[in-house]
């Protein structure tokens, strides 16, 4: 899978140093997004230092901050191009007019199951409350993937149930989301 169509380039920073924009196509930011998602899979994002991340990645400290300005620009950066990346697949893998409930009941699992993606949800809830800015791409993920639920099935009587696929799948992600903040 092609983790993103953004490739990086430079830019001033206050300071005049060359600031290299993020993008997943940049190797080392790619290696830090890995281990970013690694580490909120068993850790919470305060205790770990740019250092350790940077070390477990591969790279340098310096590497690091040349592409981030911070850790919490650093975690912006990880939540939303998860769930960027998540919305796409979510759109190419519910994508039929005939996909039936335990179809998507199975993405959904699988999605929350998956270790690196629930760390990824606990620190976008966690931080929300904080910023809403670290909460806004998980929202729109839940959007996104409600309309998908919402709008999957192409028949007449498929069309009349559509509000209620609405509220079941947000149901479906309000109880998967708190399973995922209850089971650090």
């Amino acid at each position: 899978m092609v983790l993103s169509a953004v490739t990086p380039n430079l830019s001033k920073s206050r300071r005049g140093r060359k600031r290299l924009k993020a993008g997943l196509a940049d190797s080392k930011t790619l290696a830090l997004f890995r281990e970013g998602r690694r580490l909120l899979a068993t850790a919470d994002f305060d205790g770990v230092s740019v250092a350790r991340i940077a070390e477990d990645a591969g790279c340098s400290v310096g590497a690091f901050y040349v592409r981030f300005k911070s850790k919490s620009v650093f975690l912006g950066f990880i939540i939303g191009e998860t769930f960027g990346l998540s919305g796409l697949l979510a759109a190419s893998t519910l994508n039929s007019s005939q996909l039936h409930a335990n179809e998507i009941a199975r993405f959904l699992i699988d999605q929350f199951a998956d270790r690196e993606f629930a760390g990824v949800v606990r620190a976008a809830v966690k931080l929300g409350f904080l910023d809403p800015e670290y909460r806004r791409p998980f929202d729109e993920y839940r959007e996104h993937f409600v309309e998908l639920i919402a709008n999957a099935g192409g028949s007449e009587q498929d069309r009349k149930h559509k509000h209620g696929r609405e509220i079941v799948a947000q149901a479906a992600f309000g109880i998967l989301t708190d399973a995922v903040i209850s089971s650090n």
